[in-house]
């Protein structure tokens, strides 16, 4: 979208999204992410990760489970307490977590190594739907630059709760 380039947002192009679970901030994340590729004429992937969490230290772990030892900032209200591996799921998103301690900040790092050591590219062929876990798997994507000609990358995101 013109003028939103360089934001961290999926109206951005030039700007690649880092990794992040959908909603994390928010009460009730949807529960799968489907990515459907109408058009994708740069073969722009999308990064996904599912970190292996038995590999973090259990202190790390112990303190990713602690809701007081992060917070989201909310587009809509302010901080909000949540764990960011909580009773099995992961809330992912460093753009709007923020850790507040040493060890909060320590244990948020081991978990970004631990995303990257996961990491693969899921290649989006006009057709393909990519069907993300959003409880266990991060997703991001790396920036391209769009031509504003009608020809660009278009991708349609349904989030979905399993309730």
């Amino acid at each position: 979208m013109p003028g939103f380039e360089d934001r961290q947002s999926a109206a951005s192009s030039r700007s690649a999204l880092v990794w992040h679970t959908e909603h994390a901030d928010k009460d009730c994340p949807p529960d799968f992410l489907v990515i459907a590729c109408l058009r994708n004429p740069d073969g722009v992937g999308t990064r996904v990760s599912r970190p292996i969490m038995r590999e973090l230290d259990k202190e790390d772990v112990c303190c990713l489970t602690t809701p007081t030892a992060f917070e989201f900032m909310s587009r809509a209200a302010s901080a909000l307490p949540i764990g960011v591996w909580e009773q099995g799921r992961l809330r992912y998103d460093p753009v709007y977590c923020r850790p507040r301690s040493a060890l909060a900040a320590r244990a948020l790092q081991q978990l970004a190594d631990a995303v990257e050591r996961s990491a693969l590219i899921a290649p989006q062929a006009p057709g393909c739907a990519l069907i993300i876990p959003n409880r266990h798997t991060v997703h991001a994507r790396e920036g391209f630059h769009a031509r504003y000609d009608g020809t660009d990358r278009w991708l349609l995101r349904t989030m979905i709760r399993a309730d």
